[in-house]
């Protein structure tokens, strides 16, 4: 696996193009926020400042969990470790929980969360898939998934005055992301695993898709009827 060598330090350039996707969505998502300019985006902007500080302790720090008896046997070795590409989900996971509890107690609406999260993902999956297509040579998918994951992103803050945190802007983003997904899985996807001959991938973006287009017809008439 390439590395790039920082002394001391020797870095996989695959977990320096994740770390880079994840700060790059961070900075989307308080975009984000900040275009909001209202009570509740600010809220959620000031704990992502803190999501962000507490994140890079633990990233840094989740050797202590990854890899106990290394570093016990080795204190020394948390000055040169970091959590790495398991490290990063552990933080994710992190966010996810605080921002998920920090909705239920300030009683925010409840796609909110799931929304947030959708511009966060679409943002790193962007930079993600361009850098791994650009540095690792990631071949015609990582250019299609960074670039799905662009046009999503620029359809999330070009309709943000529209339907900004709507229960039916996010089903529509998923709608349109899950249809790009498919397309990209059956023309060039991982078909290990199948289901009557459809690929796992293949089946689950379908079925989002699927849901996602009947949730979106039932929202619409529910608006109409209203």
């Amino acid at each position: 696996m390439e590395s790039i060598t920082i002394v001391p330090f020797n870095i996989s350039l695959e977990m320096l193009i994740g770390s880079t996707s994840v700060l790059a969505g961070y900075f989307v998502l308080k975009w984000r926020l900040y275009v909001m300019r209202n009570v509740e985006g600010t809220s959620i902007n000031h704990l992502m400042t803190n999501i962000f500080i507490a994140g890079l302790f633990i990233w840094k720090f989740s050797p202590l969990i990854l890899d106990f008896q290394l570093v016990i046997h080795d204190p020394m070795s948390l000055i040169y470790l970091n959590g790495g590409t398991n490290g990063l989900w552990i933080v994710a996971l992190f966010g996810c929980i605080v921002l998920m509890i920090h909705t239920w107690r300030k009683k925010l609406a409840f796609f909110m969360f799931p929304d947030l999260l959708l511009t966060f993902y679409l943002a790193s999956s962007t930079l993600y898939g361009l850098l791994y297509f650009i540095l690792l040579q990631g071949g015609v998918r990582s250019l299609a998934l960074g670039l799905l994951g662009l046009v999503m992103v620029i359809v999330q803050f070009k309709f943000s005055n529209i339907r900004m945190l709507s229960f039916l802007g996010l089903i529509v983003t998923v709608l349109w992301y899950s249809v790009g997904r498919t397309v990209i899985a059956f023309v060039d996807g991982n078909n290990e695993i199948a289901v009557y001959g459809i690929a796992a991938e293949q089946l689950f973006f379908l079925s989002a898709a699927c849901i996602s287009f009947l949730t979106k017809i039932m929202l619409e008439r529910r608006t109409e009827h209203d």
